[in-house]
């Protein structure tokens, strides 16, 4: 369970009611009571994961805290907030600043964990190592794919053509691939899929499929070609860092 949070809260009885919470997604849980207590402790300590704060602080509120915290951090850490009023203008202000969750305190026992069930698979993902074979010849999204992985330490070979993309396979160790199936020169992404499952040494990876298509028929053709799984263009980062983390996991 890698992962750093930092859970800025004045009430001692809700803080045990996180911890327990916390306790099965992260192996450094930290809680502090305001807002000078969280900006010294970044000061001094490795920057967290994740930030968990309540409106209302102890010398303070959540949008003072990251006020002062944008002027010692350059990056931008992800916020939950947790508010014992369901307050519209509330929410709309704390999405401006960056703030990623808005939970209701009496909604944390469900809701909390749902949040960072998906969240820290996203971190372990960061800390996951290996090679992706990459097949995508649409410029948009060998970009938007490519900046996905730029925070992890996966490696991307990508590739544009389909015979490129079988060269790769044969000559590098693969852990993963991520192939689209419809390609500009009229080709299709599932020759590839089939290439790699006759390889008998290294046909077990894990190989996700980007389609355009989302109808029983297709999904069935995916699977009996030797797909693991798919996602649908445009694809959605979380879904694609989700997927990824499962299938390279089993590994």
């Amino acid at each position: 369970m890698p992962g750093k949070v930092l859970v800025t809260l004045p009430v001692t009885f809700f803080k045990k009611v996180l911890e327990d919470i916390l306790r099965n997604y992260f192996e450094d849980i930290t809680m502090v009571s305001g807002v000078k207590e969280a900006l010294n402790l970044i000061k001094v300590s490795e920057t967290p994961d994740l930030i968990i704060s309540s409106y209302i602080l102890e010398d303070g509120d959540v949008f003072t805290l990251l006020k002062e915290f944008r002027k010692i951090q350059k990056t931008n850490i992800p916020v939950v907030l947790l508010t014992s009023e369901e307050d519209l203008s509330l929410i709309t202000k704390a999405l401006k600043p960056g703030i990623v969750e808005v939970i209701l305190k009496n909604e944390v026992s469900y809701k909390l964990p749902k949040f960072l069930g998906d969240f820290t698979k996203v971190i372990q993902l960061e800390h996951l190592e290996g090679n992706i074979l990459f097949l995508e010849d649409t410029t948009l999204y060998v970009e938007f794919l490519t900046s996905i992985f730029s925070d992890t330490k996966l490696e991307i070979s990508h590739f544009r053509k389909l015979e490129e993309a079988l060269i790769g396979f044969e000559q590098n160790d693969i852990d993963l691939a991520i192939i689209d199936i419809v390609l500009e020169d009229g080709r299709s992404g599932l020759d590839l899929v089939r290439k790699i499952r006759e390889n008998p040494e290294k046909g077990h990876i894990p190989i996700i499929v980007l389609t355009g298509y989302d109808n029983p028929a297709r999904k069935i053709e995916l699977f009996k070609a030797g797909a693991d799984d798919y996602i649908t263009n445009p694809p959605l980062k979380e879904e694609l860092l989700i997927k990824v983390f499962n299938h390279k996991r089993r590994l």
